[in-house]
């Protein structure tokens, strides 16, 4: 009996040090993208059959998302969405619940809320982080695998609460200390004169 409470105890505690050196790891992965100045990302993202190549530009939390069927610009405070297959930018001031459906970065407060965080098995390279959400969260399940030398994201595996939605980013490349002007990151109708507008401010 004795021996059996000493291995639940021990269980016990192996999964609370998992969950520090996890929070940890995350924490450390955070400040690492906050220190770079201006970020370029490029990425592949995968939903199902479906992959689509893009990148990221971001300066503190401003940033213009590219993809292929749609660019996103956000200034910290109003948000373009341009649909290229409509021709139509629809202007928008987004709520924090918004940002963080639209923000790829916004898995790094995820850990903070909701989310049960583990490490898990990870490789000589790359560490893995494991966060499992409650009934509240908007993800059930999301997998970080982290470069264990710079602490950025190597690939992220997200699988939606509400609907059966599972997607993978791969982070392709990392180029930091970029100079990005504060208007990179505002839709400039002057580049696409062709394009309906439509605010909804």
């Amino acid at each position: 009996m004795k021996k059996i409470l000493f291995l639940f105890v021990l269980s016990i505690i192996s999964v609370f040090v998992s969950a520090q050196d996890a929070v940890a790891i995350l924490d450390r992965t955070s400040a690492a993208l906050k220190t770079t100045g201006g970020m370029k990302v490029d990425f592949t993202i995968k939903t199902g059959d479906f992959s689509s190549k893009g990148y990221i530009k971001s300066k503190g939390n401003k940033f213009v998302l590219h993809l292929e069927e749609n660019i996103i610009w956000f200034d910290s405070e109003t948000l373009w969405n341009y649909v290229l297959k409509n021709e139509e930018v629809n202007i928008t001031i987004p709520s924090q619940t918004e940002m963080s459906k639209l923000n790829p970065y916004a898995f790094l407060s995820f850990y903070k809320k909701g989310y049960k965080v583990k490490k898990g098995k990870g490789t000589a390279k790359e560490h893995e982080i494991i966060m499992e959400g409650d009934k509240t969260s908007q993800y059930k399940k999301v997998v970080i695998r982290i470069d264990k030398k710079t602490y950025y994201p190597a690939m992220i595996h997200m699988e939606s609460a509400q609907a059966n939605f599972v997607a993978d980013i791969q982070c392709d490349s990392y180029q930091k200390n970029q100079m990005f002007s504060d208007k990179t990151f505002q839709f400039d109708q002057k580049k696409y004169p062709d394009v309906d507008v439509i605010d909804l401010r």
